[in-house]
């Protein structure tokens, strides 16, 4: 079981989505209530209690990181795209700055 959780590991490691969709695929694959992940728990509970120590800190080992892989791919974008500056138009950390400016020069 060591080696199968090793080679999910290389596998989540070497993802790279190129779209949401093949993000959501992703999650599907690995994450979902019927996905590897949670397989890997359920088999878990079948084995001697000498060996789910080990194995359960690397099946959450391999559960963050897909996690962290995939709010990487889902949440950095959105906050790129989400925080684009139009003319005109004042960019949110401009006013915080802007406001930490006043307040220096006042005292």
């Amino acid at each position: 079981m060591l080696k199968k959780i090793e080679q999910i590991k290389k596998e989540i490691l070497s993802f790279q989505s190129r779209s949401i969709e093949e993000a959501e695929s992703f999650r599907l694959r690995y994450l979902s209530k019927k996905g590897i992940i949670p397989g890997l728990f359920d088999a878990l509970k079948a084995l001697p209690p000498e060996h789910k120590k080990e194995l359960g800190q690397n099946i959450n080992e391999i559960k963050d990181l897909a996690t962290k892989k995939l709010k990487r791919r889902l949440i950095l974008p959105a906050l790129v795209f989400s925080y684009r500056w139009v003319p005109g138009i004042l960019f949110p950390l401009s006013g915080v700055r802007s406001s930490i400016f006043s307040a220096v020069w006042v005292l």
